[in-house]
């Protein structure tokens, strides 16, 4: 399952990378953004081009769904710590001007990110979150 998701993620970035993005030297340092994006909410929501494309998807009941994520509903991402014992891990793909980050458990929940280098400056242009639940959906015992 986990290779799956890898082959699925670099699919995507495959296909993005042919879609004329300009070249990762043409612009900013791609780990400095990421440093900062994680470490200033001002410069995280600047850098998000909203309304955010994406998705959301749970096992049940309703499954994936494309999403348009919001700034007014917008929670800060975090970095991924790879020292953190709740057993998720990383995966970075850099095709050109884009890169991919998935961050994820074993199989119940993750989240994915496109990074897109535009006029020389790296922005979030897409964000799917995964969860085996949907929060929603779980009853509350009275």
């Amino acid at each position: 399952m986990k290779y799956l998701k890898i082959y699925l993620v670099l699919a995507f970035a495959v296909t993005f990378a042919a879609c004329g993005f300009q070249k990762n030297g043409d612009g900013e340092n791609f780990d400095r953004f990421y440093t900062k994006f994680h470490k200033d909410s001002s410069f995280q929501i600047e850098r998000i081009i909203f309304p955010l494309n994406g998705e959301t998807s749970y096992l049940e009941p309703e499954g994936k769904q494309m999403k348009l994520w919001y700034a007014k509903e917008w929670i800060m991402q975090q970095s991924y710590d790879a020292t953190d014992t709740l057993g998720y891990e990383q995966s970075m793909i850099s095709v050109d001007s884009l890169v991919v980050d998935v961050i994820y458990d074993s199989a119940t929940q993750g989240i994915t990110r496109y990074f897109s280098l535009r006029d020389g400056k790296w922005y979030l242009t897409f964000y799917s979150d995964y969860n085996a639940v949907n929060p929603v959906f779980i009853e509350v015992e009275k």
